[in-house]
């Protein structure tokens, strides 16, 4: 319909577009603008390719839902990937795994933050784990709770700091020497007297 060098301005058309035999090819000088009153949409019996020498936006009129139902869903970014919203979802519908695998992970949270498991929590390092708190940092267990290390556990190495330990029972045992050492003085039984058994080869 026209020719290059013979061309329709406006095409006004009531009804339907059918057309067949070869591709549909759009050009403008300027933009195309196609507007649906109901529905609009396309179909692909091969790949569905959206390019842009600029950008690709969708939604900039006003905030809609969009619904996105694949087998699988592949993003990726040449410069930096960022989601915004109020609230984020994840695995909603139903638990499913999750692998993240990058060099640096980042999570910042002005409220708070809650990390929960029907199962296990693990957390492995190759180098350092650090949890700073600006107040208190709870650490609870219905079971027991353990800590090992293959070579050292240390505890107020920054600072000296008071510890306190409330038990029913206080159990230590040592493979090596067991040693106590104070600044000041070493006090047993301060609050109250209570009896103390001692069992040992030789006492000095």
């Amino acid at each position: 319909l026209g020719s290059d060098a013979q061309r329709w301005n406006d095409l006004y058309i009531s009804g339907a577009i059918s057309a067949s035999g070869g591709h549909f090819d759009f050009d403008s000088d300027s933009f195309i603008d196609l507007n649906a009153a109901s529905r609009f949409d396309v179909d692909a019996g091969g790949v569905l390719s959206l390019d842009s020498t600029n950008s690709i936006t969708i939604g900039t009129a006003q905030d809609v839902p969009i619904n996105i139902d694949a087998t699988t869903f592949d993003v990726d970014a040449s410069s930096t990937l960022t989601l915004d919203a109020t609230r984020f979802n994840i695995g909603h519908v139903g638990d499913s795994p999750m692998d993240v695998e990058v060099s640096t992970l980042n999570i910042g949270a002005s409220g708070y933050l809650h990390l929960s498991s029907s199962a296990t929590l693990d957390v492995d390092a190759s180098g350092a784990i650090t949890i700073n708190g600006e107040s208190t940092t709870a650490i609870s267990s219905s079971g027991a709770l353990s800590i090992d290390s293959e070579t050292g556990i240390n505890i107020g190495t920054t600072t000296d700091k008071p510890i306190d330990i409330d038990a029913s029972t206080f159990d230590v045992d040592a493979s090596g020497a067991l040693t106590i050492d104070s600044a000041t003085s070493i006090g047993i039984g301060t609050n109250a007297d209570k009896p103390i058994d001692i069992d040992s080869t030789t006492l000095d």
